[in-house]
C-alpha cells in the first residue's frame, strides 16, 4: 500500500469515527422548531421567562429559557401537535393551544404575556404563524390529510413532489430502468439534474447510490409528513444540490390508531386507450393496515403497517411494425408507398451490392438471411399493409410492503426511535411463440431495506445533539424468460453465453430482447452516520457536524454477452430490408460484466442563525463536501495517455494492450482512475426580514453553493474495457446477420478467458472504451432565490418566490476517437463510408498498428453547464373551516449544454467535438406548471338531512403543463463519425412551418417537409431539444363518506377516477427522444406523429376502517 493510500485511509477512519462519536449535526431533519419571543403587554421583552412545549400525542416536553433579548429557539423537535406554555415572575402563565409543527419548518410563536399571578392563566387557541421566520429555502409541506386523502395514482407518495411547485419529471434516459425499483423516480426541482435529488426517510438516507434516484417510500397510511425545499438550503444539508425531499413516518401514541384499507380496480371499469382496441384486462388489489399504540404510556410506543399489491393487467397499446406476407415475398412496393410514411412520400429501396435501385423495390427473397427469417416465424402476423400491429404484454407486479417503527421517551432529555422498513417486488418475464415482441419486457425479483436509528439528547436547555445511524440495501435479480430467442435457436454462428436472451432492434419497426433484459444482479449496500448539535448562544443558534456514508454496488451484468444486433436502414434505406438482407449497422457483444464499486462520501459543516432584531435574521454557514471518486474493489478499468498512445508506450500491467492504455497497477494510476476533489467548500448565506416583527410577512433572500455527490453507476462500464468484458462494436460489418464474425480480424474471440489470467493476455480488435480522464471536477450548483410571504385573515398564506441557479460540470460524455470523414473517392469508392468506420478513427489515422485495436472510446466530460430562472407562485390554505387547499403555479426555462444522461456509455454530442453546438433546452423543460389541490369536508348536523350530506369528501388533483422538449434526429449516421447511437441531427428547412395545422387522422404533430436528412459528412443544422410536443392536462378526484360505527370507529367508502374527464394526452411524458409516442427519427415512417396516449379514465375503490 502506497503512502498516499495508507494517507487516505487514515481520513477515512477519522471521518468515520467523528461520524459516530462527535457531537455534531448530520442531516437530522425529520424534525423542526419553534421559535419566537416573550413580550408584556406594552411589548417590552421579557429576558429569562421558562418555555416549554409538550407534544401532546405522546406527552414528550422541552424545556428552554428566554435569552436578554426576551427570544427563544427549541429547535430538533418531532413533528406533530403540540402545547406551548409560558411562565414568567409577576405574569399570568400563558398556554397557546393548536400549534402543528411540520417537518423541516422553522414556525413563530411569539407570547404576549399579562400581569398577574403564576397561578393564573391564559389559554390561547390559534394555530401557528404559517410563514417561515427562519431560512431562506423555498419549501412545501404536503401534511397527513393531504398524504392519505389525495387521490395519488398507484399509492406512490413521489407523485407529491410535482404537486409542490417548481418540479417536473425528466426523461429515465439511463438514470431510470429495470435496474431501479419502479417506484424510483427521475424528478427535476428548480432546474436540478433529474438525479439532483436528495432523499431523506426520517431523517436518514434514502438515496439508492447507484443511480441517485429514490429508493421505495412506504405507502400513504404509513407517512406522517412529506415536504420538499430546494433552492439555498442551509449548510447542514447536502449530498444533491436540486433539492430535498424529506419523508417521515407516523410513531405510535399514547392511544389506539390505525386502518385496514382495500383498493380495487378493474380495467372493464376503465376507459380505452386511445390507440387501444379493446379494454385492458387490469385486475388489481392494494389491501393492508397500520396500527400504532402505547406499549407503555408516555414512554414506549409502537407503529407498524403492511400493503399488499397484486397486479395482472396486459394493456393492448403497444404499436409495433412488422414484415406484411408482400415483404416476406420481396415486394416492399406497399411498405414503402407514400400511403405508409408519414412524408406522404414513396421511397426507393438501394440494393447495398450495387448502389442502384431495386426495381420496383422488389427484393430476391433468395438473398434474404437465414437467421432474419427465423426471426419472423416469431413474430405475429402484420395488422394492415403497412405492417402495423398492436398487441398488449402480460405484465404481473407483486409488491410487499412491511414497515415497524418504535419510539421511547427515555426522559425530558433524551428520545430513542429505531425504524424497519422492507418493500418486496416482483415481476416475471413472459414468452409467446407466436409474438417474440413480448420480449421487451424483463423479469425483475427485488428487495429494498431500510433501517434508521435516532438518538436525540438534549445536553441543556440551550443544547440539542442528535445522532442517526440508517443502512439500506436494494437486491435486484433480472432475468428474461426461460424460454426466448438466443443466436443458437436462430442458427446465428457465434457464442451464446446464456440461453434465452437476445439484443435485436428494427429501428422504427420492432425489438426482440430489450437492452435492459440482460440477465444480472444490481445490489446496493448503503451505511451511513450523522452526528448534530444545535446549540442557542444568546442570539446565535449555532449548528455544526459531520455524515459519512459508505457505499458498495455489487453488480453483474449480461447486457450483449449474446450480441446485439442492429438494423438502421444504412444500406437499403428501410431498416426493415436491411434486417431481412442482414446487413447490420452494428453488431456488439462482449463477456458479463462486473462491478464491485465502492465509494465513501463524507461531508461536515457549520452555519450560524442570527437573529439581529426581531424583525432580521441572518444565516451564514459553510459545507464541506468533498467529492472521493467511486473505484473498483480490483482496480479493473483503464485510462487513456494520448501522448503515450503516439510514443508507442505500453502498460506494464497488459503489455499487450494498445499503446497509450494503462491499468491498475501501471505508475500514476489510481484505483478509481480519476483523482478524487478535496477542497470542496459550499458557502451558504441568507436574509430573513420579517416587516412587523409577528411571523406574519416575511421577505427572504438566499443564496450558496451545493455539491452534487456523482451516481456511482457514471464510470461503471470501465469493467467493460478489454481485457476485462472485452467489448468489441462492430459498426456497419461486412458480415451478415446468420455470420456476424466472418471478415473480423482473427476470428470470432469469443467467448475466451472470462478473467485475465496472465499479462500476455490477447487484445481484441475494435475494441470499446470507455474511460476518465485524470480529472473530473465535481458537479456544484450556485443558487440563489428571492421569497415573500403573507399569512392572510381565515388561515390563508400567499407565496411568491424567484428562484434562479447555475449548475457547473455537469458530467457529460463524448466519443474521442470518431471516425474522420474524408470527402471524394479513393480507388474508385467513396473515401468514407460505414464499412471503413474503423479504419476512419483519428487514433486508426495516427497509429495504425495501434489504433485498430480501439474502435469507439468514451470519455467522461465535466464540462456542461445548465442555467435556470423560474418564478413560483402559490396560495394555500391551511386546514380549517372543513376544508384546506394548495394551488401553485410555475414559470420556468432552463438551458444546458446537454442534460445529465447517467452511465458512459455513448457520445452525446452531435458534433464529437463542439459541445457547444450542443446547447439548448434542458430536457425536462416545461415552461408552465400549474397544480391545484384541495381537500373539502361537508359538515355535519343532527338534522336528517346534516347526517344525509355530512362526512362526504371530496379531494381533487389537477395539473396541466405546456409541452416538453422534442429531439430530432437524423436516424442515420449521415456524418460518417461512427458514433452509436447515432446522434446525427437533421436540416430544419422551413423554420415556420415546423407543426402541422391540423393533426388530421394520422395524428401528425410534424410536418415531416420542414426537415432534410444532413448531407454526407455534414451535421444537420437543427439544434437540441428545438421543437415543443403538446401540453398535457390531468385531472384527478377522490370522493369519500365516512361512517361512524363507535366512538372511535369509522368506515371511509372511496371512490377514486384518475384523468376524471377522461381527457386524451397525446404524445404525453418525456423519453430520451423527447414525447412517448411520438417517432423524432425523420427515417421513421411514423416520424412526427403521435402515436401514444397516456392513461385514459381510471377507475378505483376503497373501503377503509380506521380505528
Amino acid at each position: 500500500m502506497s503512502r498516499a493510500d495508507r494517507f487516505r485511509n487514515a481520513q477515512f477512519a477519522i471521518i468515520a469515527a467523528l461520524a459516530f462519536t462527535s457531537t455534531c449535526f448530520g442531516q437530522a431533519v425529520a424534525v423542526g422548531s419553534i421559535s419566537g419571543q416573550v413580550t408584556d403587554a406594552s411589548g417590552a421583552l421579557i429576558p429569562a421567562a421558562q418555555v416549554m412545549v409538550t407534544q401532546t400525542e405522546t406527552r414528550f416536553t422541552r424545556e428552554t429559557i428566554t435569552d436578554g433579548q426576551g427570544h427563544y429557539t427549541l429547535a430538533n423537535l418531532p413533528v406533530g401537535p403540540y402545547v406551548l406554555s409560558v411562565k414568567a415572575q409577576g405574569f399570568k402563565s400563558y398556554e397557546q393551544r393548536g400549534i402543528t409543527l411540520e417537518v423541516g419548518s422553522n414556525i413563530q410563536a411569539n407570547a404576549a404575556m399579562q400581569l398577574g399571578a403564576v397561578s393564573d392563566s391564559v389559554e390561547v387557541s390559534a394555530g401557528a404563524s404559517m410563514v417561515e421566520t427562519k431560512e431562506n429555502a423555498v419549501a412545501q409541506v404536503i401534511n397527513q390529510r393531504q398524504i392519505n386523502d389525495l387521490p395519488l395514482n398507484g399509492r406512490q407518495a413521489t407523485q407529491l413532489i410535482l404537486i409542490s411547485g417548481a418540479a417536473t419529471q425528466a426523461p429515465a434516459d439511463s438514470l431510470y430502468s429495470t435496474k431501479n425499483h419502479p417506484s424510483s423516480v427521475t424528478m427535476s426541482v428548480a432546474g436540478g439534474q433529474a438525479n439532483a435529488t436528495n432523499y431523506l426517510l426520517d431523517g436518514g438516507n434514502n438515496t439508492q447510490t447507484f443511480t441517485n434516484l429514490n429508493l421505495p417510500f412506504p405507502f400513504p397510511d404509513a407517512l406522517q409528513e412529506f415536504s420538499v425545499e430546494t433552492s439555498s438550503l442551509p449548510a447542514r444539508n447536502g449530498s444533491h444540490p436540486g433539492a430535498l425531499v424529506n419523508v417521515v413516518t407516523k410513531s405510535g401514541t399514547n392511544s389506539l390508531h390505525g386502518d385496514l384499507f382495500d383498493y380495487l380496480r378493474n380495467g372493464d371499469l376503465n376507459a380505452r386507450n386511445f390507440f387501444a382496441p379493446a379494454h385492458d384486462s387490469l385486475k388489481r388489489n392494494q389491501f393492508g393496515g397500520t396500527i400504532g399504540d402505547k406499549i407503555i404510556r408516555d414512554k414506549l410506543f409502537f407503529f407498524a403497517g403492511y400493503q399488499g399489491t397484486r397486479t395482472h393487467t396486459q394493456p393492448p397499446q403497444t404499436i409495433s411494425y412488422v414484415p406484411t406476407a408482400a415483404a416476406l415475398a420481396g415486394d416492399f412496393s406497399t411498405l414503402t408507398s407514400a400511403g405508409c410514411q408519414s412524408t406522404n412520400k414513396s421511397k426507393t429501396l438501394i440494393d447495398p451490392t450495387t448502389g442502384a435501385p431495386f426495381p420496383n423495390n422488389q427484393i430476391p427473397v433468395a438473398r434474404f438471411d437465414p437467421a432474419a427469417l427465423k426471426v419472423i416465424s416469431y413474430l405475429p402476423t402484420a395488422q394492415n399493409n403497412c405492417g402495423r400491429v398492436v398487441y398488449g404484454i402480460p405484465q404481473v407486479n407483486d409488491e410487499d410492503q412491511v414497515i415497524g417503527r418504535v419510539d421511547y421517551v427515555r426522559s425530558s432529555k433524551q428520545t430513542l426511535f429505531g425504524r424497519y422498513y422492507l418493500n418486496d417486488y416482483t415481476t416475471p418475464a413472459f414468452w409467446n411463440p407466436q409474438n417474440a415482441l413480448w420480449t421487451a419486457n424483463p423479469g425483475n425479483y427485488m428487495r429494498s431495506q431500510s433501517v434508521t436509528l435516532g438518538d436525540t439528547y438534549s445536553l441543556s436547555t440551550s443544547t440539542v445533539n442528535s445522532f442517526h445511524a440508517t443502512f439500506t440495501r436494494m437486491r435486484n435479480d433480472r432475468a428474461p424468460s426461460g424460454q426466448q430467442l438466443d443466436p443458437s435457436i436462430l442458427g446465428v454462428n457465434s457464442f451464446t453465453a446464456t440461453p434465452h436472451d437476445i439484443r435485436l432492434d428494427v429501428s422504427n419497426y420492432f425489438s426482440v430482447g430489450c437492452g435492459n433484459c440482460a440477465p444480472g444482479h444490481f445490489n446496493t449496500n448503503t451505511w451511513q452516520g450523522n452526528d448534530d448539535i444545535d446549540m442557542v448562544r444568546g442570539r446565535h443558534q449555532l449548528a455544526f457536524g459531520v455524515d459519512f456514508i459508505h457505499s458498495q454496488n455489487n453488480l453483474l451484468t449480461g447486457n450483449n454477452q449474446n450480441g446485439q444486433f442492429q438494423f438502421n436502414g444504412s444500406y437499403t434505406g428501410d431498416s426493415l430490408a436491411d434486417f431481412l438482407l442482414g446487413d447490420m449497422s452494428l453488431f456488439d457483444q462482449n463477456r458479463p460484466q462486473q462491478n464491485a464499486l465502492r465509494q465513501n462520501m463524507p461531508a461536515a459543516y457549520i452555519q450560524d442563525t442570527f437573529h439581529m432584531s426581531s424583525r432580521i435574521t441572518l444565516n451564514a454557514g459553510v459545507r464541506w463536501e468533498p467529492s472521493l471518486m467511486p473505484h473498483d474493489f480490483f482496480g479493473r478499468g483503464a485510462s487513456f495517455d494520448m501522448t503515450a498512445f503516439l510514443a508507442n508506450q505500453h502498460s506494464m500491467v497488459y503489455p499487450n494492450a494498445p499503446a497509450g492504455m494503462f491499468y491498475y497497477g501501471d505508475p500514476g494510476i489510481p484505483k478509481s482512475y480519476s483523482k478524487s476533489h478535496w477542497a470542496n467548500f459550499a458557502p451558504r448565506a441568507g436574509i430573513v426580514f420579517n416587516p412587523h416583527g409577528d411571523g406574519r410577512d416575511t421577505l427572504r433572500v438566499g443564496g450558496g453553493i451545493l455539491y452534487d455527490v456523482n451516481e456511482m453507476y457514471y464510470g461503471q462500464r470501465l469493467t467493460s474495457n478489454p481485457p476485462y468484458a472485452n467489448d468489441v462494436s462492430q459498426t456497419s460489418p461486412t458480415a451478415h446477420f446468420a455470420n456476424p464474425w466472418v471478415g473480423y480480424p482473427g476470428g470470432n474471440p469469443f467467448p475466451g478467458l472470462y478473467q485475465p489470467a496472465t499479462k500476455s493476455i490477447g487484445f481484441p480488435a475494435g475494441g470499446l472504451y470507455i474511460v476518465l480522464p485524470p480529472s473530473m471536477p465535481p458537479t456544484y450548483m450556485a443558487q440563489w432565490n428571492v421569497t415573500y410571504q403573507r399569512q392572510l385573515p381565515r388561515n390563508w398564506m400567499f407565496s411568491a418566490s424567484y428562484i434562479g441557479s447555475k449548475t457547473t460540470h455537469i458530467w457529460l460524455q463524448q466519443d474521442i476517437n470518431p471516425a474522420v470523414y474524408i470527402p471524394g473517392t479513393c480507388s474508385g469508392k467513396p473515401c468514407s463510408s460505414t464499412t471503413n468506420t474503423n479504419a476512419r478513427r483519428v487514433l486508426s489515422s495516427l497509429n495504425p498498428s495501434q489504433g485498430q485495436y480501439i474502435g469507439q472510446m468514451i470519455t467522461g466530460d465535466p464540462g456542461g453547464n445548465s442555467f435556470y430562472q423560474g418564478a413560483l407562485t402559490s396560495i394555500q390554505h391551511r386546514f380549517s373551516s372543513n376544508f384546506s387547499t394548495l394551488v401553485n403555479y410555475t414559470w420556468s426555462h432552463c438551458i444546458d449544454d446537454q442534460d445529465f444522461v447517467g452511465d458512459m456509455h455513448n457520445s452525446q454530442y452531435q458534433n464529437p467535438y463542439n459541445r457547444r453546438g450542443e446547447r439548448g433546452d434542458c430536457n425536462f423543460d416545461f415552461r408552465q406548471v400549474f397544480n391545484a389541490t384541495a381537500v373539502f369536508i361537508s359538515p355535519t348536523s343532527h338534522s336528517l338531512l346534516g347526517k344525509i350530506s355530512g362526512n362526504w369528501e371530496l379531494a381533487p388533483l389537477m395539473r396541466a403543463t405546456s409541452g416538453a422538449p422534442l429531439n430530432v434526429a437524423s436516424g442515420k449516421d449521415n456524418s460518417l463519425t461512427g458514433m452509436n447511437p447515432v446522434t446525427d441531427r437533421p436540416n430544419l428547412l422551413m423554420p415556420d412551418a415546423v407543426y402541422t395545422s391540423t393533426l388530421g387522422s394520422g395524428l401528425q404533430w410534424l410536418n415531416p417537409a420542414a426537415f432534410a436528412a444532413n448531407p454526407t459528412g455534414t451535421y444537420g443544422n437543427l439544434g437540441r431539444d428545438a421543437l415543443r410536443g403538446p401540453s398535457t392536462f390531468n385531472f384527478d378526484v377522490s370522493l369519500s363518506r365516512t361512517f361512524k360505527l363507535q366512538e372511535r370507529m369509522t368506515l371511509q367508502a372511496r371512490a377514486e377516477a384518475f384523468n376524471v374527464i377522461n381527457h386524451t394526452n397525446l404524445g404525453f411524458g418525456t423519453s430520451g427522444a423527447g414525447t412517448v409516442g411520438a417517432s423524432m427519427n425523420i427515417t421513421s415512417s411514423t416520424f412526427g406523429a403521435l402515436t401514444a396516449a397516456a392513461d385514459p379514465r381510471i377507475l378505483q375503490f376503497a373501503l377503509k376502517l380506521h380505528f
